[in-house]
């Protein structure tokens, strides 16, 4: 027998975190930390290299790296990845849409079906792949919970909240 001391912090595992950053990165495009933890997350074929290439144009142009996605096939260094990059901003962009009138319980389904997050997490089988499973369908049910205790179901007052919880 054995005793747990201490684990990992809900929001601080990195499943929550990177769910929480798709969250964050579709009510502000500009939040480029985030963007950078999630662009590749499932993996969508889109290399370190490239994406500090799109940093550095983003820092050069003083631009927000979603603005240097959006417009990928523009940038010669770009050019090769431009299709899975503007694939990442065309989903951002309808899951931007989506925020403005649905709820935020609405806008995570639709997160976690468009970005196969799930999917991904599922194909790997393991215990561990099934907690963090848990972990995400976890976070659902605190956005519906906050949505009933506060009468807010919008995605920018569930983030408010989360930001309390989270540094």
């Amino acid at each position: 027998p054995y005793r747990i001391l201490g684990g990992t912090r809900f929001f601080d595992r990195a499943e929550i975190k990177d769910v929480l950053a798709y969250l964050c990165v579709i009510q502000n495009p500009g939040d480029d930390l985030r963007l950078t933890r999630i662009i590749n997350v499932p993996a969508r074929g889109i290399g370190e290299k490239t994406v500090e290439t799109a940093r550095e144009l983003a820092a050069r142009e003083g631009k927000a790296l979603f603005e240097i996605l959006d417009r990928a096939y523009a940038y010669e260094a770009l050019q090769r990845a431009a299709g899975k990059l503007g694939q990442v901003a065309e989903m951002f962009h309808r899951l931007r849409e989506a925020a403005e009138t649905e709820s935020a319980e609405a806008v995570y389904d639709r997160l976690l079906e468009e970005t196969g997050y799930v999917r991904a997490l599922e194909e790997k089988k393991s215990d561990e792949n099934l907690g963090r499973i848990e972990n995400v369908r976890e976070l659902k049910s605190n956005i519906i919970q906050f949505a009933q205790e506060s009468g807010d179901s919008s995605l920018a007052a569930f983030l408010d909240q989360v930001a309390l919880y989270t540094d």
